[in-house]
C-alpha cells in the first residue's frame, strides 16, 4: 500500500501555482507598461527577484506567459456570451448583460484586458495566441448575431450594419481599460448602467425616423417668432 501522500509528479504543487500565478501577474503589468515585444524573462525574473532560469522553470517562454494572462478572460467572455445566447432574453436584455459581463469580466485594473487587445491584434505566430484570436473572434460574432437578432426583432434600428453596431459598442467597452480606475470616483455598477443606455439609446427603435428627428430638434432650436 502506498502511503506517499505527496502529489504526483504530474501535479503542480499549491507552491507551484501560486509561483506561476505571481509570475503572470508581474508579466503583465510590465506589458501593459511596454508591451511584449519590449519585454525580456530577465526583465520579469528581475521584477520578481530570481534569475531567468527560474522563469523557464515555470514557462518555456513569453508566448505561453502572455497567454496565461490573457486566456482565463477570453474564456470567460465567450462562455458568458453562449450562456446569454442559450437564455431566449429578449436582445436588449441580453445587451445589457452582455455589457456588463464585458465591464465587470476585467475590473479592477483592466491590465488584462489592455494586453489582450494590444497583443491579440498583433502578428505573433505562437499557437496559442492564435488559438485565442479565434476566442476573440467567436465573441465578437456572438456580439453581431445579437445586434442582427434585435434587428429581426424590431427591437434594434434595421437600417445599421450589424457589425458597426456590435462594434462600436465593443470599441466603447474596450476603451474602459486606458482610463478607469476602480478609485476614481465612479463606481462599476454606475458604469454599467450609463454604457447601457447609451447603448441603448443609440440602436434602441425609435418611432420617428433619423430625419424626422433631426427636423423636430432643429424646429425647437429655432428663434420664435413675435408677433405685434
Amino acid at each position: 500500500m502506498n502511503t506517499n501522500l505527496e502529489p504526483p509528479p504530474s501535479l503542480p504543487s499549491t507552491r507551484n501555482v501560486k509561483r506561476r500565478a505571481e509570475i503572470a501577474r508581474c508579466a503583465a503589468e510590465i506589458f501593459d507598461r511596454q508591451g511584449v515585444s519590449r519585454t525580456s524573462l530577465e526583465n520579469i525574473a528581475a521584477a520578481i527577484g530570481v534569475k531567468r532560469e527560474a522563469v523557464y522553470y515555470y514557462y518555456r517562454d513569453k508566448s505561453e506567459i502572455l497567454c496565461e494572462i490573457i486566456r482565463p478572460h477570453s474564456d470567460a467572455l465567450l462562455c458568458g456570451m453562449e450562456r446569454l445566447s442559450a437564455l431566449g432574453l429578449p436582445a436588449t436584455a441580453r445587451l445589457s448583460l452582455a455589457i456588463s459581463s464585458h465591464l465587470e469580466r476585467f475590473n479592477p485594473t483592466y491590465v488584462e484586458m489592455t494586453v489582450a487587445l494590444r497583443e491579440l491584434s498583433g502578428s505573433n505566430p505562437a499557437p496559442g495566441i492564435v488559438e485565442l484570436r479565434q476566442v476573440w473572434k467567436d465573441y465578437e460574432q456572438h456580439w453581431v448575431e445579437l445586434f442582427r437578432q434585435g434587428q429581426a426583432t424590431g427591437e434594434f434600428n434595421a437600417d445599421q450594419n450589424p457589425k458597426l453596431m456590435a462594434f462600436a459598442v465593443l470599441g466603447m467597452c474596450n476603451a474602459v481599460s486606458g482610463w478607469y480606475r476602480p478609485d476614481g470616483g465612479i463606481a462599476m455598477n454606475e458604469l454599467v448602467r450609463s454604457y447601457t443606455a447609451i447603448a441603448l439609446g443609440g440602436v434602441a427603435r425609435h418611432r420617428e425616423k433619423p430625419e424626422e428627428r433631426v427636423a423636430v430638434a432643429r424646429k425647437s432650436r429655432a428663434p420664435k417668432e413675435h408677433r405685434p
